[in-house]
Formats: C-alpha cells, structure tokens, sequence
C-alpha cells in the first residue's frame, strides 16, 4: 500500500505537460505492443489507461486528445496488424465506439475527480470561517519546520485566543457569534499575507503561521493584527479583545505538537494575568527568558 500511494504521489508532483508526454509514450508502447501481438489478443483495456492519467494528473482537454489519440491509434495498430475489414465504414464506426468509451470514462473519471478534491477540501477546511482546520494546520507546520530546518530560516507561530466571546453568546445568540468569528477570519486574512497560514483550531480559538518572520517583523505583524481586530470590535459594538502568544522559532522544535503548545501555554499565561495583551518569546529561549516563562507556569 505505500509503494502504491509513493506511485500515486510521484504523479501527482509533476507537471501537467509532463503527465501528457508520458501518457503518449505509453500509448505509442501499447501501439507498438498490439500490433506485434497480432490481431488475436485484445488491448483495448489497456488503452483506458493513458487517457485516465492525464485527466486525474493534468486537465479535461488534454484527455480528450489523449482519447482521439488512443482511438487513432488503435486503429492504426489494428489495422496494421492484419485485421481486414468487409467495409470502411466498420472500421471507422468501431474506431468511433472506441473513442465514445474512453470519453464516457473520462467524463465519469472527471466527476470522480471534482468530488474527491471537494472532499479532500472539506476535509482541511473549518466549516464556518473557511480557514483551515486544524489538521490541516498541523500539516502545514511540519512543511514550515521541514523548510526552517533546510534553510535555516526563522518563522513565528501566534495563537490567538478572544476574550469574552461568551458573553457576545449569551447576549445576541450564536448566530452573532457565528458572525463574529467570521468578521475575525476575515480581518486575518486581509491584513496577513498570502504566505501567511491562518487557522481556526476551534472554538474562540485562532493560530497564525507567520513564514520568514524574524523578532520584529513578527511582533509588528501581531499589533497590526490586533489593532484591527480591536477597531472591528467596537465598531460593531462587541466586547471583545484578543490574548495572543507567539513564538518565534529560530530553530525548530522536535515536533510541530511541542511548537503549537508553546504558543497556547504563553496565550494562557496572558489570558489569565492580564489578557487583551501580546506575549512574545523567541526559540531557542535565552537563559533569563527561560526563567521568566517558568516562573509564569508556576503563576
């Protein structure tokens, strides 16, 4: 089963000009294979196969020329193979059925398509905010750490968590507060960039990946962040602020678990001393920040 999905993932790292290319030389070789085996033994299975590569891996249009393609050259194979026709028109009417067959295929392979992807995005999407899930956010995390570690580039992570959001709740129903966590996703994503990672991890509760951020383009970002969230709150009227804690990793951790924990461990610290406030710590901690983060476990 791994070799299986190792197969399947080497497919689907290429480009789509390289699955076509490689989809015609297997066509050419099943061409070539038909005819050497005479008229005697059927490939017309075999034949489904390229067309079905290059509509999973690459586009529609393109499997549709793999299928006039295929069809054509089936044809040619089996006609060059010995196989003698009473008509003209039988050989071409069979070339069309063969050519209907792998469209049929294609199209139902297509649609097969369109649901899995939708599925696989539902899959890593939250359901309210569109943001990603939690999963989905972890994953994403190990690909920052993996690409922190080769390139010895620094990335922040920031859990964000809001401060009386039960009251909005309580006061104007779930539906407002629906409305809420929205308004806060949408803030989020207009003032980060598009190679910032925004996630919702549940609940109230928000975690941003901030990639190729050092110290003080991080601890900007976050009150930038803040500000706005704080501006969109009282204009309409909620009472709610933001407790933040953000880690900026030097150098990553063992595992993305550890790192995210970091981050919730120093949100819970400012959330229960002071909230509606910015706590920020680079990784590797230095000897007097290490203490001073103890000290506020302890607390």
């Amino acid at each position: 089963m791994k070799k299986v999905f190792t197969g399947l993932q080497y497919f689907s790292d290429k480009s789509h000009s390289f699955i076509f290319v490689m989809s015609i030389i297997l066509t050419l070789f099943l061409g070539m294979v038909d005819f050497l085996s005479g008229v005697e033994i059927s490939f017309s299975l075999f034949y489904v196969i390229p067309v079905c590569l290059t509509i999973w891996y690459s586009r529609f249009w393109l499997g549709f020329i793999m299928a006039v393609f295929s069809s054509s050259l089936w044809m040619v194979a089996d006609v060059y193979a010995g196989h003698i026709y009473s008509h003209t028109a039988i050989l071409c009417w069979n070339t069309c059925i063969r050519f209907s067959f792998f469209i049929i295929i294609g199209l139902l392979l297509e649609h097969i398509k369109k649901l899995y992807n939708n599925e696989e995005k539902l899959a890593d999407t939250d359901g309210l905010t569109g943001l990603s899930n939690r999963r989905a956010f972890l994953e994403k995390i190990q690909f920052e750490l993996d690409r922190s570690r080769r390139y010895q580039r620094p990335f922040t992570l920031a859990y964000i968590d809001l401060d009386n959001f039960k009251l909005v709740n309580d006061k104007f129903g779930h539906e407002e507060g629906d409305y809420l966590l929205c308004t806060v996703a949408d803030e989020l994503k207009s003032n980060l960039r598009n190679t910032d990672i925004i996630s919702r991890l549940g609940g109230d509760e928000f975690s941003v990946l901030l990639s190729d951020a050092n110290e003080t383009q991080a601890f900007k970002a976050l009150q930038k962040i803040q500000e706005r969230l704080l501006e969109t709150m009282s204009k309409k009227n909620w009472p709610v602020t933001f407790s933040i804690g953000a880690v900026t990793f030097n150098k990553a951790m063992d595992n993305v678990t550890d790192m995210l924990k970091l981050s919730d461990d120093l949100m819970y610290q400012v959330k229960k001393n002071r909230k509606n406030s910015i706590a920020h710590l680079s990784w590797p901690l230095h000897e007097g920040l290490s203490e001073d983060f103890e000290k506020l476990n302890r607390t």
